[in-house]
């Protein structure tokens, strides 16, 4: 059965991975990864079967997590795996990673609550997170 997923932190080596069996498995992805001009990641992730008709690319970053709304817009699944690494609280309205890495999954529920389309959404923390 077809059925749309975001996968947020897809550029990532588990999001990637993730990607690449969606894909064979035959859903539609609307993957998210920080900067759409990085050439090697959004190269990796056009490279992988049926990307070319069943992969959809948007640039968004979990420092300003309303940019994942038109990912996850028509999706039945969201697979939140996007975390900051670098955080520079120079320039960052969160304290540190902690905060920033609440504050997006807050959003990312919420992003999904106003998609009414969302049925199920997936968080993978990461050591970042703790």
């Amino acid at each position: 059965m077809e059925s749309k997923v975001c996968v947020t932190g897809a550029a990532g080596y588990l999001g990637s991975s993730l990607v690449k069996r969606l894909l064979e498995k035959g859903h539609i992805v609307h993957a998210t990864t920080r900067n759409l001009g990085d050439a090697y990641k959004v190269g990796l992730l056009k490279s992988l079967p049926n990307a070319e008709t069943r992969l959809r690319l948007y640039e968004a970053d979990i420092y300003n997590p309303s940019e994942f709304q038109a990912a996850i817009e028509g999706c039945q699944f969201v697979v939140h795996m996007a975390t900051p690494l670098q955080h520079l609280p120079q320039i960052s309205q969160f304290k540190d990673t902690t905060e920033a890495a609440v504050a997006g999954v807050e959003s990312i529920v919420e992003c999904c609550i106003t998609s009414g389309t969302v049925k199920r959404l997936i968080y993978t923390a990461s050591v970042v997170a703790s």
